[in-house]
């Protein structure tokens, strides 16, 4: 609402990741719009309560698959072809649970690890053309870590007490760096997975 009140062009487009032709049609259309494709942000994800293997619903695992895994896969099917004609930036949203596993939440850590793993094999394939790396969140602030406060029966303190800065990130920490990686200051930027995570790696 904001670019828009200041005179920028906006527009939005509805699509559901899961669904390849509305995914393929969601980029012809923002191509035809505007001419070109010069940032993909794949940012779509979810989640599941937490179980153990043997108690994760199957339904509940492939739905986070066909979300998180098969939806960023497809995105950048369809995108890359149109970043490489504008040499563009291609950032993905991975996780601090796709670099090391935490137990409990087998699917959502793989996708997240397989994610990171095709973010860095387009950087390879593309990176002549195309600038692809990817964030890797830490606990943010956001509805998501809401819902894991009340399914793990936790505080904020709590979750946050293995990361040195010892509080959640903010969205707008995360945008920052997601700027940072489509913008031309990081014309030399490729294959990385960015932790947003509050020294997670320390």
């Amino acid at each position: 609402a904001r670019v828009k009140w200041e005179g920028g062009d906006v527009a939005y487009t509805r699509a559901d990741v899961r669904d390849a032709a509305q995914m393929e049609r969601f980029v012809a259309d923002t191509v035809a719009r505007w001419g070109r494709l010069d940032i993909a942000f794949n940012n779509a994800g979810i989640d599941l309560p937490p179980a153990p293997i043997a108690d994760t619903d199957i339904a509940g695992f492939d739905d986070q698959v066909a979300t998180n895994l098969r939806g960023v896969f497809v995105a950048m099917k369809y995108e890359l072809p149109h970043l490489v004609r504008a040499r563009g930036a291609m950032i993905n949203t991975a996780s601090i649970g796709g670099r090391h596993a935490f137990p409990n939440i087998v699917a959502y850590g793989a996708t997240k690890a397989a994610v990171i793993h095709m973010t860095r094999a387009a950087a390879q394939e593309y990176g002549r053309d195309v600038r692809i790396s990817a964030i890797a969140p830490g606990p943010i602030e956001t509805p998501m870590l809401e819902r894991v406060r009340r399914d793990w029966k936790v505080t904020t303190e709590q979750l946050v007490a293995p990361y040195p800065m010892r509080r959640a990130g903010t969205p707008e920490e995360v945008a920052a760096v997601v700027l940072f990686l489509a913008s031309d200051a990081a014309s030399y930027v490729s294959g990385h997975v960015i932790g947003i995570d509050g020294g997670d790696l320390a």
